[in-house]
C-alpha cells in the first residue's frame, strides 16, 4: 500500500512539473514574440542628403534604407517605387536620412486646387 502511494506521488509530481514546464516554455515563446512584432526590417526610400523645396529629384538624392515596419505608414513610399520618383518636384525642405512621404512630393500635373488658387489672385 504505501509503495502504490509512493509510486503515485511521484507520478503526480512528475506530471506537475511537466505542466509547468511546458507553460512556461510557452509563455517564455510567447513573450519573445510579442517583443519581435514590429521590429521586422522594411525596405523604404529615404534621403541620400539634405533636399530642398522644389528640388527635382536625380537618380543619387534618393537612397534605399532598412526601416523597423511599426514606423512604417502607407504615406511612406516603399523601396519598389523609388523609380517613380525621378525627376519629381520636392514639395517641402527634407533633412538627410529622412524617410520620404508620398506628401512630400508636388503633385504630378496640373492641381486643380493651385490653379483655382492662382486665377482667384489673378483676379
Amino acid at each position: 500500500m504505501k509503495r502504490g502511494l509512493l509510486i503515485g506521488g511521484l507520478v503526480g509530481a512528475i506530471l506537475a512539473l511537466l505542466t509547468v514546464a511546458a507553460a512556461t516554455v510557452g509563455f517564455i515563446g510567447k513573450r519573445s514574440r510579442d517583443m519581435r512584432r514590429g521590429w521586422s526590417l522594411v525596405p523604404v526610400v529615404v534621403t541620400g542628403r539634405a533636399l530642398k523645396h522644389g528640388d527635382r529629384i536625380s537618380p543619387g538624392a534618393l537612397v534605399v534604407r532598412d526601416t523597423p515596419e511599426q514606423f512604417v505608414t502607407g504615406s511612406v513610399v516603399p523601396a519598389a517605387q523609388l523609380g517613380s520618383l525621378d525627376q519629381r518636384l520636392l514639395g517641402v525642405d527634407l533633412p538627410e536620412n529622412a524617410m520620404v512621404h508620398w506628401a512630400d512630393l508636388e503633385p504630378e500635373g496640373p492641381d486643380p486646387v493651385r490653379e483655382c488658387v492662382r486665377k482667384a489672385v489673378a483676379k
